[in-house]
């Protein structure tokens, strides 16, 4: 964005001379990789001009009271040739700029996103406001895991391949909190070609190389970086554990009247009560009914030795709940259990609670066997208090405290079953209330659910290698999702896979965690004097064409739609937002109007330039990245009312200056 830069340069080199009684100071930073070289810099005592790369920390000698990052790469032919520094800056080196704001307190960051990240929007979002979420394309190489991997969604876990549209899937926000949201994008897609594979006894992720891992570094704090990046994992860790927040709470646990007939003092019981004999029940319990033929005499049961003419037999079926526990201080929490709940039971046998219930029979069935139990959906949405009870009894009934590094219990548990979904449901369970949690299975064919306290999990072993099959990802908001592969859940990074929307996440973590005041442009389409004719964009392909007398290349149909915004009106957008826009928030800078197609702006040219300009229709070069939107327009309502950004400058103006530039600067 050496144009930006640039006018940057210029503006506060005339604002010095000739408005500002104590001037403005500036430190520019490039490492001019588009460009080339330095060209020809004003030369001012108040402008200091250092060649650096931004993907290293920069250290002035004293605090800054404003940052701009307009160190992007913006023509499609530079981010193609360069997909890795493209990256690099709008993330590492956005972060060492928030980093470097963090240190200068007062001090204001202006990130310059950019109008790719809506995508190819549907033409009812169009205008398109800060607010949508984009329409990014899915074709081509895109940041994705395996096809044995799974994501945890608001119905559990589902492989990838599986996931519905419409289904919540669990987020990491910025401050840590995980929040469920639809995905505004599914990525699906066959991959022949490279994938990292990661793996320890606690994380299996196999992606793609340009694929976002969400880590915590040595200094303790959270970065996206490339999975290809990664040489030496043991110095990145993964979030394994979390808490979740916003549950609900429930009092009382209420039952069908259907079924509550049978047990009219159980049409509702106090939940907590209810979960905890829930927990007992699916780990150590079961439905046992009794079939027999007993004699009445009249509405009396009798002896079976009972042998009085006139006796009628039954057949009866008697149903019992039996819970086994063998451990006495188990068995005194069981009991105070049913005793709170009003279960009538026995407990003779030494070794289990029997209930003769035909309600809780009926209740409990569906439960299924020992292979098939599970914990139903209604209680996996609960309050961490809740969901912690739950936790607990099933602890009680099939699980294993481990004994710590000291002798005393507090280390890993181990919770066994034979069903393969109870054991992905107590593992979402164990993540619900803030455990980081495996899945083994035994040559027994028993599930081991292996639980620890939750933290962080060393990217210890990395191995790269080929992979043919299809690939998987969603894009959603907050960009961090929890995955599993071969039972091993890990929160990693979404499909967000463009630099610039890694960016604004980065000004969202430093603004919501950090107070960083942090604002976002995102610039549509900015052209003017400056562009260099390398650029590979519309308008210097137009104009270097035009120069040489030749035809003007018109990608595609010609009928896709642009908006131009002259490069004056941009910056004094940008430095509005900068002075007066609201800390994390976007702001689209650009002309709204008119919104033209690339042939009738061949045609403007011509009127421009008072001559016939010819034009050929061809195919998108390689240089190009896949399915560019048809239709690109900003709506800059928000930036007008909130910071008084208003463009000024025709198209016809505009375009009138630009070739006039063109004339004398393209040789």
């Amino acid at each position: 964005m050496w144009i930006f830069s640039r006018y940057f340069i210029e503006t506060f080199v005339f604002l010095n001379k000739h408005f500002l009684r104590n001037p403005c100071e500036l430190i520019v930073l490039d490492n001019f990789i588009t460009s080339g070289d330095k060209g020809e810099l004003p030369e001012t005592k108040n402008i200091a001009f250092v060649e650096h790369d931004i993907i290293k920390p920069f250290y002035p000698e004293r605090p800054v009271d404003f940052i701009l990052h307009a160190a992007g790469i913006a023509s499609p032919f530079y981010y193609r040739k360069y997909p890795l520094e493209t990256l690099a800056v709008a993330t590492t080196g956005l972060q060492n700029a928030l980093e470097l704001a963090q240190k200068s307190p007062g001090s204001r960051l202006l990130f310059f996103s950019s109008s790719e990240i809506y995508g190819d929007p549907d033409s009812k979002y169009v205008p398109t406001q800060e607010s949508y979420r984009g329409n990014v394309s899915c074709i081509g190489p895109r940041a994705c895991y395996d096809s044995k991997t799974d994501i945890l969604t608001e119905n559990g876990w589902v492989p990838f391949s599986e996931l519905s549209k419409g289904i919540r899937v669990a987020t990491l926000n910025s401050v840590g909190k995980v929040e469920y949201y639809i995905p505004d994008e599914y990525i699906n897609y066959e991959h022949n070609g490279d994938m990292i594979h990661f793996w320890s006894d606690r994380l299996d992720l196999n992606v793609t190389p340009d694929h976002n891992l969400y880590v915590k570094d040595k200094s303790n704090k959270f970065r996206f970086i490339k999975a290809g990046g990664i040489k030496y994992g043991k110095s990145w860790r993964v979030p394994s554990g979390v808490y979740f927040s916003g549950g609900k709470e429930i009092k009382w646990k209420k039952f069908d009247k259907n079924l509550s007939r049978l047990r009219s003092d159980l049409r509702k019981v106090n939940m907590d009560d209810w979960l905890e004999f829930l927990g007992y029940y699916i780990s150590e319990g079961c439905v046992y009914i009794r079939k027999t033929k007993e004699k009445r005499d009249g509405t009396r049961f009798v002896r079976k030795n009972d042998n009085r003419p006139g006796l009628k037999e039954y057949n009866i079926s008697r149903c019992y709940i039996l819970i086994s526990q063998v451990k006495p201080e188990g068995r005194k929490k069981i009991a105070s259990c049913l005793n709170r709940i009003n279960i009538n039971y026995m407990d003779s046998d030494h070794h289990q609670f029997r209930i003769c219930s035909k309600f809780l029979v009926d209740l409990l069935s569906p439960l299924g066997k020992a292979k098939d139990k599970y914990i139903p959906r209604e209680y996996m949405c609960l309050s961490l208090r809740q969901s912690k009870i739950l936790f607990d009894a099933l602890v009680l009934g099939d699980g294993t405290i481990k004994k710590g590094k000291n002798g005393r219990k507090g280390g890993n548990i181990i919770y066994y079953t034979k069903s393969k979904r109870l054991a992905d449901d107590v593992q979402e369970l164990a993540l619900r209330v803030g455990y980081a949690a495996c899945i083994s299975k035994s040559t027994r064919g028993l599930y081991h659910v292996n639980i620890r306290k939750s933290g962080y999990t060393k990217l210890s072993n990395i191995q790269s290698g080929k992979y043919s099959g299809r690939v998987y990802c969603v894009n959603v908001k907050n960009h961090v999702i929890c995955v599993r592969r071969n039972g091993k859940a890990v929160w990693c990074g979404n499909c967000y896979d463009e630099s610039k929307r890694l960016g604004e996440t980065l000004i969202d973590i430093f603004h919501q965690q950090y107070g960083v005041h942090a604002t976002i442009v995102r610039p549509f389409n900015i052209y003017g004097p400056g562009m260099l004719k390398t650029d590979y964009r519309v308008l210097p392909n137009f104009g270097a064409r035009i120069k040489e007398g030749k035809s003007l290349q018109i990608y595609g149909t010609g009928n896709q739609t642009r908006t131009f915004c002259y490069i004056t009106d941009a910056i004094r957008g940008f430095l509005q937002v900068l002075v007066s826009g609201v800390p994390g928030e976007p702001y689209n800078i650009g002309n709204p109007s008119p919104e033209i197609s690339m042939v009738d702006l061949a045609y403007e040219i011509g009127k421009i330039l008072g001559k016939e300009v010819k034009f050929d229709i061809v195919e998108y070069p390689d240089s190009y990245p896949a399915d560019e939107p048809n239709r690109r327009c900003p709506d800059i309502t928000k930036a007008a009312r909130q910071v008084g950004y208003e463009p000024s400058i025709p198209l016809q103006m505009g375009l009138k200056r630009f070739f006039d530039w063109v004339e004398e600067a393209y040789k």
